[in-house]
C-alpha cells in the first residue's frame, strides 16, 4: 500500500512540475482548444492552469494525480487535463512507465 501512496505522490509532483513549467517538450506537449488559442486572454487562462493548486480528492482528483482542474475565467469554466502517452505521443501509457510522455490540454468546458 506504502508503494502506491509513494508512487502517486510522485505522478503528482511530476503532473505539478510539467504543468507549471508549461512547455512543451520531447515528453510533455500543450494544446489549447480552438476557444481558448484565440480567447483575448489567454495568457491570464494560461496562468490559471500554471497556478492551479485546487485539487479536491472528492470533486477532481479522485486518483490524487493532480491531472485535471476546472476554474472559472471571466464567466466561464475552463478545464484542463493531462493525459498519459507513450513517447510517440500516439497511445496512452501508465504514468508510472519510463516511457511515458505528457500531454497537457486547456479548453472551455463548453467545447468538451
Amino acid at each position: 500500500m506504502e508503494a502506491k501512496i509513494i508512487e502517486k505522490e510522485l505522478i503528482a509532483k511530476q503532473n505539478d512540475v510539467f504543468r507549471s513549467a508549461f512547455k512543451q517538450s520531447a515528453r510533455g506537449k500543450i494544446r489549447l482548444s480552438r476557444l481558448v488559442a484565440v480567447h483575448p486572454e489567454r495568457e491570464l487562462i494560461v496562468e490559471k492552469v500554471r497556478n492551479f493548486n485546487d485539487f479536491s480528492p472528492e470533486i477532481d482528483d479522485p486518483y490524487l494525480e493532480r491531472d485535471f482542474g476546472a476554474f472559472d475565467h471571466s464567466g466561464k469554466t475552463y478545464f484542463w487535463k493531462i493525459c498519459y502517452v507513450d513517447l510517440d505521443f500516439e497511445w496512452g501509457v501508465d504514468p508510472t512507465q519510463e516511457t511515458c510522455a505528457r500531454i497537457l490540454t486547456v479548453m472551455e468546458a463548453s467545447e468538451y
